[in-house]
């Protein structure tokens, strides 16, 4: 049976190693790990695993496992929701939030030196972090049963690399 608390693999680990350091940004800020609910609290935030992909272009001759790619791409979901009665404030806020996710994902040592010490092991192989990156982060907004909410979907990319 697989035994969840041996190990953690990509790309929960990248998760659990993101939701760990965003409640810094506010106290009001409530962290959770899997896409975010209408139900969820206000000053929300969710990291969640979205996508895997092979690198087309890393299958190598003599690769431990021919066939099976040396680079994966993973892509992570980052989302911000913000409920406010007041149009203005619920812009601000949500702007502001959304600024503080980039923030914390670009500065923050502890948080980059965890992620670049990331790797997984096997019996034949490891698979280890190699570099990351934010592709974009869309905004969407609506007034929902007499509040406006806001929402923010950060996608953040990494790559791992299987020796």
């Amino acid at each position: 049976m697989i035994d969840p608390l041996a190990q953690d693999g990509f790309p929960n680990n990248v998760v659990s190693c993101i939701a760990e350091v965003l409640p810094a940004i506010d106290e009001d800020v409530r962290v959770y790990k899997r896409p975010l609910r209408p139900s969820d609290t206000n000053y929300a935030i969710s990291v969640y695993g979205t996508l895997w992909a092979p690198d087309e272009d890393s299958f190598e001759i003599g690769h431990l496992f021919p066939g099976e790619p040396t680079l994966q791409n993973y892509q992570i979901g980052i989302q911000s929701l913000i409920k406010d009665g007041d149009t203005e404030r619920a812009l601000a806020v949500s702007t502001l939030m959304a600024r503080h996710i980039r923030s914390v994902l670009y500065r923050n040592e502890p948080m980059r030196l965890a992620l670049g010490s990331l790797y997984v092991q096997d019996d034949t192989s490891r698979e280890s972090m190699r570099r990351w990156g934010i592709r974009n982060q869309r905004f969407m907004s609506n007034d929902i049963e007499g509040k406006f909410v806001t929402i923010s979907v950060l996608d953040l990319w990494i790559e791992t690399e299987t020796t």
